[in-house]
């Protein structure tokens, strides 16, 4: 769950209920991006490591359905 959430830091996120040309479109984007040679020599610096939109949202959906118990559990470890 740690490291969904830290993947979540640097993705792209769209509001629920978005439509699915729009987010298509916001997606195709995003991958062309990711193409462009500033852009992933920056990436190489900062050392981020970008995720597709469709892996990023099952990363999503797996945070959203993480049990209170597991949730609260990651709040004690990460306050420590």
């Amino acid at each position: 769950m740690v490291s969904a959430i830290s993947c979540l830091e640097a993705g792209l996120i769209a509001p629920p209920g978005l439509a699915a040309d729009r987010l298509e479109i916001l997606r195709h984007a995003y991958d062309q991006a990711l193409k462009e040679p500033d852009l992933v020599e920056e990436s190489k610096k900062r050392e981020l490591d970008h995720i597709r939109g469709e892996k990023l949202a099952a990363l999503a959906n797996s945070v959203m359905d993480s049990s209170p118990q597991l949730v609260e559990r990651l709040k004690e470890l990460l306050a420590r």
